[in-house]
């Protein structure tokens, strides 16, 4: 049942989750096999620049931790637990992680008027390739991120083409940020 609140709510730390391809079905010759996934002991991996990352503990996020899994930890510390302790029992990936028009109805349930929507594999993209933000372009802008997030109304088709352009700070000039 939706609750109503006399005021907007606005969520400022939502994510959702990608498909393997985003980061790379469609990069350029030039940057290919820069990011791969691959088996280790059974359980899929992301390999970033030839080294297998952990950062995410399993991209293809079909068991991911509960929301809201680490709001302790966030607010108390760990409390001398594990990570996998803090991050509680995990559980399937239902449809609103992936797919907009089912998280819009779970953003309705709980009275959530607007949020950021941050992809949560591009945080892995823009942690281990802190050193070389033209890659990271690439990568977003390739085809994979972008226009899937600007195909399923997560953001401006515009804003794409904008990312792209010669005008952004962060490309080649470096802004630092």
């Amino acid at each position: 049942m939706t609750r109503k609140l006399p005021y907007p709510v606005f969520d400022a730390d939502n994510h959702f989750y990608e498909p393997k391809e985003a980061l790379t079905k469609f990069l350029p010759d030039h940057r290919k096999n820069v990011i791969d996934y691959i088996e280790v002991r059974g359980r899929t991996k992301i390999m970033v620049r030839n080294q297998v990352s952990d950062y995410i503990p399993n991209p293809t996020f079909e068991v991911v931790a509960r929301p809201g899994a680490q709001e302790e930890y966030f607010r108390h510390g760990s409390g001398g637990k594990s990570f996998r302790e803090v991050m509680g029992k995990p559980m399937k990936a239902i449809p609103a992680f992936r797919d907009p028009k089912a998280r819009v109805e779970v953003m309705d349930s709980l009275a959530l008027d607007y949020t950021l929507m941050f992809p949560t594999l591009a945080s892995l993209v823009e942690e281990r390739l802190k050193d070389d933000p033209d890659l990271i372009l690439d990568i977003l802008a390739s085809g994979g991120v972008l226009p899937r997030l600007a195909a399923q109304g997560y953001i401006p088709a515009e804003l794409g083409d904008v990312l792209r352009s010669s005008t952004v700070a962060m490309r080649s000039a470096g802004s630092g940020a």
